[in-house]
């Protein structure tokens, strides 16, 4: 019935639904609904109960696509509203991170290591990359998003100078810093976005004991991705180029680079995260 851009699609975004399977007073079978998103960012279609396929489209975003089966409540089949990630469309050579997870627990924060930095919560930008977190999200949902650079000549140079030419890669990984539920049951997801749409999409292992989600690397040269997927007790610890004039090789759980295990947050959230949140929380999300 409705989906989202901030908890409702932008307005102009179209929504279409193909009926594969229903209950068909209407003589639907077959045949595509559209409706497109008004000034409140709502769509309404009227349908019977059956099986669909949804897809999202608007002119600033990546077209999304799923199904969605509506039928008797006590089936588990009745679902008024529907949480659908919309992706923002991404410019050449730049890289999107995305984490979302359920209710619980409220807060999961993501990390990305990049050959020059650690950004997270505490550090959220790294010029050398224009890498950016975008929000510290914490009543749950998500979705907390880092949008990178590609490397160009120039980074990989400074990588070479300083003996670091290795150092082509951004590691991933989530800590759970809230106590409440755990990471297997957090449904989290991570997605890796391009130009090109998702091309890489982890769930978090449903078995596993402690706080970190060690999840996998995206090489920033080429694209490549490298896959861990394990739940561990210590914060996952990678090599990054630090320093100025003369940088040096050091670790990022290193106490230089923060420790997440011992790191503290403001009592409060900014604005923008906490409308964000709300938003999440009742209605849907959006990555932007």
């Amino acid at each position: 019935q409705n989906t989202t851009a901030g908890g409702v699609i932008p307005q102009g975004g179209k929504l279409t639904l193909n009926v594969i399977q229903a209950l068909d007073p209407l003589k639907l079978l077959g045949k595509t609904l559209e409706g497109y998103a008004g000034v409140d960012g709502l769509v309404t279609v009227n349908i019977p109960a059956g099986s669909y396929t949804a897809t999202i489209q608007h002119d600033l975003f990546e077209t999304e696509t799923l199904s969605y089966e509506l039928g008797p409540p006590e089936q588990g089949l009745y679902e008024p509203f529907k949480r659908i990630m919309l992706h923002s469309k991404i410019v050449p050579g730049r890289v999107k991170i995305v984490l979302i997870w359920g209710a619980q627990p409220a807060d999961l924060d993501l990390f990305v290591v990049t050959p020059f930095a650690k950004v997270y919560h505490a550090c959220k930008q790294d010029h050398s990359l224009e890498c950016l977190l975008d929000s510290d999200m914490r009543s749950g949902y998500g979705p907390e998003t880092v949008t990178l650079s590609l490397m160009d000549d120039e980074a990989y140079g400074t990588l070479l100078m300083y003996g670091a030419s290795h150092l082509t890669k951004a590691h991933i990984y989530v800590h759970q810093h809230s106590t409440d539920s755990s990471l297997p049951s957090s449904n989290a997801v991570l997605q890796v976005i391009t130009e090109d749409g998702v091309i890489h999409k982890s769930h978090v292992p449903s078995r596993g004991i402690g706080n970190f989600w060690d999840a996998f690397s995206v090489d920033l040269r080429d694209l490549n991705i490298e896959v861990r997927e394990k739940i561990t007790p210590s914060e996952p610890s990678f090599e990054v180029l630090r320093g100025n004039p003369d940088p040096q090789i050091v670790m990022s759980s290193s106490k230089e680079l923060g420790m997440a295990m011992y790191e503290t947050k403001p009592d409060e959230m900014t604005s923008q995260e906490k409308s964000r949140s709300v938003l999440a929380a009742h209605e849907g999300f959006i990555s932007v």
